[in-house]
C-alpha cells in the first residue's frame, strides 16, 4: 500500500511540474541529474528555435555556446549538492529559423527539487533542476549599425 501511495504521490508531483513548465509565461527548462533536458516549454522553444520534442533528452551542454559550458557544469555540480544558483549568465545556441540571430544571452536562476523516498519504495533520488530564463539581449547587428 505504501508503494502505491508513493507512486501516486510521485505521479502527482511530476504532472504538476509538467503543467507548470508548459504553462509558464517565462522561459523554463528542466534537466535531470545527468544534465539531460527533461522539460522545455514553448517560450524556450520560441526563443531558441528548438522545438520541445527536439530539446527533450538532449544534454544541456550541447545547447550552450562554448564559453558557457563551465558555468553550466558549475550549476549542475551545485545542484547535485542541493545548492541553488542565481543571476548567472549563459549563452544558448539558436536553431532553425532563429539560427541566423546568433546566440541568446540569458540570466538564469536554478531551483533544485529533490524527492527522496526511503520507506522501502523503489523510488530513488530524483533531482530536477529548473532554469528560469530572462532574455538579456540577442547578439545581432544590422547593416545600419556597422
Amino acid at each position: 500500500m505504501k508503494k502505491i501511495q508513493g507512486l501516486l504521490e510521485l505521479r502527482t508531483v511530476t504532472n504538476e511540474m509538467v503543467r507548470l513548465i508548459e504553462t509558464a509565461t517565462a522561459r523554463v527548462l528542466a534537466v535531470d541529474i545527468a544534465g539531460n533536458i527533461n522539460g522545455w516549454n514553448k517560450k524556450a522553444a520560441e526563443l531558441t528555435g528548438l522545438p520541445v520534442m527536439e530539446a527533450i533528452g538532449r544534454p544541456l551542454i550541447d545547447l550552450v555556446v562554448a564559453d558557457s559550458v563551465e558555468v553550466v557544469k558549475q550549476i549542475l555540480d551545485s545542484a547535485l549538492q542541493g545548492i541553488e544558483e542565481q543571476n548567472l549568465e549563459i549563452k544558448l545556441k539558436t536553431f532553425h529559423e532563429q539560427e541566423c540571430c546568433g546566440p541568446v544571452i540569458l540570466m538564469i536562476n536554478s531551483n533544485v527539487l529533490s524527492f527522496n523516498r526511503t520507506n522501502g519504495l523503489a523510488i530513488s533520488h530524483l533531482l530536477v533542476l529548473w532554469y528560469i530564463m530572462a532574455r538579456i539581449c540577442r547578439l545581432t547587428f544590422s547593416k545600419s549599425t556597422l
